[in-house]
């Protein structure tokens, strides 16, 4: 890649995948940071084909959200057809999980409620991602977590793309039940795709895996959870096994009705983690002042539900 293409100086590639190779670089016009994804050219046959990308891809660039890695531009230079995101300085959650291993309960809780957040928002606008996976999240400078190539998959499908290039299918080890049966994909499509990253951050492997993509099929399809036997790992509390199981239900229907329950359901994971560490301390006060013969009476166990979560939207306009 020449040091510019089109109106956007490069800085650096951040990386590459079956469909583009990605870049740091600087809009001259604007004058701000975006991440260039530059499209294979085998992937873009003819300027009929971009335009069908950039019609399915417009749509998706509305959705403006905090975690959501919104498209700023989309174009072509020097023969080369492009899409400009938002530039999202930090590492994607795939080189975070390669170089330092699983994340903490804290920051996996954190992933998970803000890209649930994201998917709920844009499943209530009639959205579905397609293909939630480590490689298009992203952790920034600060600690949040963002979702790119929202839309994209379903932009690539419209070129008539084949399966090979991984962007009608997704990425096999991410790929829900339903969509391997040939179903179309719905909102707990996404919701599975969540509960796999989720599983990968707690334990540091990746949960459906096999040496060729009919091998990955079948273990989503038909094999179970394999828990590693140091379950559940500090930190992490035991209900999230629960938590888990549900979202990562063979059959759509035994999934949580969408992502404002799922969030719900580990919010109330984290808060009664919380409340187990105010009853361990006041046990330590109790035993404290047994020494001095006061009789201290611990109170009953509370339960936390979790703070409110936005109303869960349906929407039948889901993009299949």
């Amino acid at each position: 890649m020449e040091h510019k293409l089109g109106k956007y100086q490069i800085i650096e590639m951040l990386g590459e995948g079956a469909t583009a190779e990605v870049y740091h670089a600087h809009d001259t016009v604007l004058g701000r940071d975006v991440a260039l994804k530059v499209l294979k050219p085998a992937l873009v046959p003819d300027p009929s084909a971009f335009a069908r990308f950039v019609q399915e891809a417009q749509a998706a660039a509305n959705l403006f959200h905090p975690n959501i890695a919104t498209v700023l531009d989309m174009g072509d230079a020097e023969g080369r057809y492009f899409i400009a995101m938002r530039y999202v300085s930090g590492n994607s959650l795939d080189k975070i999980l390669k170089k330092d291993g699983s994340l903490s309960w804290d920051e996996t809780l954190r992933m998970t409620q803000q890209i649930g957040e994201a998917l709920g928002f844009a499943h209530g606008e009639g959205f579905l991602h397609r293909d939630v996976k480590p490689s298009n999240i992203m952790r920034d400078d600060k600690g949040d977590f963002w979702l790119t190539d929202f839309g994209l998959t379903r932009a690539m499908m419209s070129t008539g793309l084949t399966s090979h290039t991984g962007a009608v299918l997704g990425t096999p080890s991410y790929i829900a039940p339903e969509v391997w049966r040939g179903e179309p994909a719905v909102p707990a499509t996404d919701q599975y795709a969540l509960a796999c990253v989720m599983y990968e951050t707690i334990t540091g492997n990746v949960l459906f895996t096999g040496e060729t993509p009919p091998a990955i099929m079948t273990a989503h399809v038909l094999k179970g959870i394999e828990y590693p036997d140091d379950w559940p790992p500090i930190g992490v509390p035991e209900g999230v096994k629960d938590v888990l199981e549900k979202a990562l239900a063979k059959q759509v229907t035994d999934r949580y009705p969408g992502m404002t329950a799922f969030i719900q359901a580990l919010s109330e994971q984290g808060d009664q983690k919380e409340s187990d560490g105010e009853l361990l301390t006041e046990y330590k006060t109790s035993r404290l002042s047994e020494k001095s013969r006061t009789p201290v009476f611990l109170p009953e166990k509370r339960l936390f539900w979790g703070k409110n979560a936005l109303k869960n939207s349906q929407n039948p306009r889901f993009w299949t």
